[in-house]
């Protein structure tokens, strides 16, 4: 095993770490501690949950770490040696293991004197193992047995399991999942292949969707995905699909997935057209989303029905679209000032044919074969409010009596980071380069007065996405994180420790520790036995 790793696993035992946290403890890149960590996780040797890297639940990480509490594994498992010792299983003589492992008399003796130095093995004509270290070796035996591959078989993934196909009907190790398993979910597939995960185990849906995208090779395979999960869609849990995605390394590809299904065009996809037309074979009907030109169109149709001027305020894919930066939008979502903006809205709508759906922190207007119209009053799902900057600095569009606003992008991003979904995330990548960072900044706290309650955890989650699945990182990260900190303090009631907050926050726990100490300093925090806490929450 390389160095590398084995110190990642020893930055972890005792302690879990986010890849922030792991980072710093090796003094190693954002990049390199993520490579790291998924290199453990595929190892098996550690599970990631809420955001934290931990000693896997697992015989051989458990077997790891009692190990590197004796002995120093660096030197031990490192390079060459591990091959020396596994072939120590089968040796029963010095002479046998020379011949196995094809090494010189003096190579081989320097191996077994450095491996002896480190107290695990002993050497007296005879070499004997630790018992631990035996059973380690021996589970790693069994799982290079259990991956073995047939000389004819692909591999498209490995890790704790091998993803591969063989040509169909040849016989393979494993069970059928990925496209092989289709049939069994409605989605009947002509393949010159089968599909095997290996060694063998129980396939959920979830699996077998993820699966067939890690074993996608052309834009045909990629949308029988996507009619794979429109046709299943009630029974996929998308929870358990992204963290099974998020496993192998494809949680970008499960948000182009998810955004693609949603009615997004995605590059290396087929158009959603071809999506729509190939789906209906399988009797799942996709409603196609609206081009800017269709949507221009009927706001064109809409304006020409009002009784009066009405200002609407253009948010999500819309504005967006209307920009250049989406290709399509399957609902118009606009906002108002004023009742009487809504209702000459309705009205209008109703004479295009539409009909109320229902009225509560929007009002859905809907119409068969038609965009939906969602009309929001002043706020936003209780997320955003309509602000006097945000007014002022919105770009206008005049269609007669419609006047179209189009919201600073700084704000339709920080809608998109608070609404938090697959869809809202690649669009936040795709406007990211484009936004003006101190302006959203700027946006989040004039939200945060006028809503009067924090959204700045939902943002730096958000952010935090962006850095680690799509290597965006933006500059205001660092003010960011400061602000949260101080929110989530302002808003405790309890003393807390900053790991605490560090593990609510994903952050590196120095971070809040600098924040709590500048706080303590300005007497707005007091310090009892390593505990921080509010004035006002002393009792008196």
């Amino acid at each position: 095993m390389r160095k590398s790793v084995l110190r990642a696993f020893l930055a972890i035992r005792d302690s879990p770490a986010s890849v922030r946290e792991l980072a710093e403890r090796l003094d190693v890149s954002y990049s390199e501690a993520s490579r790291l960590a998924k290199a453990l996780i595929s190892l098996e040797l550690a599970s990631k949950e809420r955001g934290k890297l931990r000693v896997a639940p697992k015989a051989k990480a458990a077997l790891l770490a009692k190990l590197s509490r004796r002995y120093d594994i660096l030197r031990l498992l490192s390079g060459a040696r591990e091959r020396v010792l596994r072939a120590m299983l089968k040796a029963k003589s010095i002479r046998e293991l020379q011949r196995s492992l094809g090494l010189s008399r003096s190579t081989l003796a320097r191996h077994l004197a450095q491996l002896a130095e480190t107290g695990a093995i002993k050497v007296n004509g005879r070499i004997e193992l630790d018992p631990d270290l035996e059973l380690y070796l021996k589970i790693l035996e069994e799982e290079e047995e259990a991956l073995s591959v047939e000389p004819y078989a692909t591999v498209h993934y490995r890790g704790a399991f091998i993803l591969k196909s063989v040509p169909a009907g040849m016989p393979a190790k494993g069970s059928l999942t990925a496209f092989s398993l289709f049939p069994a979910y409605g989605i009947q597939v002509y393949s010159p292949l089968d599909y095997y995960i290996q060694p063998e185990a129980e396939v959920s849906i979830e699996e077998v969707l993820v699966h067939a995208l890690a074993c996608s090779r052309d834009p045909r395979d990629k949308m029988l995905c996507a009619i794979f999960y429109l046709k299943n869609k009630s029974r996929i849990d998308d929870r358990r699909a992204l963290l099974n995605a998020a496993r192998m390394g494809l949680t970008r590809e499960w948000i182009s997935l998810k955004s693609y299904v949603e009615g997004s065009e995605v590059e290396g996809y087929p158009s959603l057209s071809e999506l729509a037309e190939a789906a209906s074979l399988y009797g799942v009907r996709v409603a196609l989303p609206t081009s800017p030109e269709a949507a221009l169109e009927l706001l064109e149709q809409l304006a020409s029905k009002l009784d009066g001027e009405a200002t609407c305020y253009l948010i999500g894919g819309l504005n967006l679209m209307l920009r250049g930066l989406k290709k399509s939008t399957r609902d118009i979502d606009i906002m108002v000032e004023s009742r009487v903006e809504l209702e000459l809205l309705k009205k209008a709508l109703a004479k295009l044919g539409y009909q109320v759906a229902y009225s509560n922190s929007s009002t859905l207007c809907v119409k068969h074969g038609m965009p939906r119209f969602d009309i929001y009053l002043k706020m936003v799902d209780h997320s955003y409010k309509l602000t006097r900057r945000a007014a002022e600095e919105s770009e206008l569009k005049q269609i007669g009596k419609l006047k179209l606003k189009l919201l600073p992008l700084e704000d339709i991003a920080l809608q998109k980071a608070v609404a938090g979904r697959e869809r809202d995330i690649a669009d936040l990548a795709s406007i990211a380069p484009l936004i003006d960072q101190e302006k959203l900044l700027r946006a989040l706290e004039e939200q945060e007065q006028a809503l009067g309650k924090p959204i700045c955890k939902s943002l730096l989650k958000a952010l935090q996405t962006l850095q680690e699945e799509y290597g965006i990182k933006l500059r205001v990260l660092r003010k960011l994180t400061a602000h949260t900190i101080e929110h989530v303090i302002s808003a405790m009631r309890e003393p807390f420790t900053p790991a605490q907050l560090a593990r609510e926050l994903g952050i590196p726990s120095y971070k809040v520790r600098y924040r709590a100490e500048k706080l303590l300093k300005q007497g707005k925090l007091t310090k009892v036995e390593g505990r921080y806490m509010k004035l006002e929450n002393l009792n008196p």
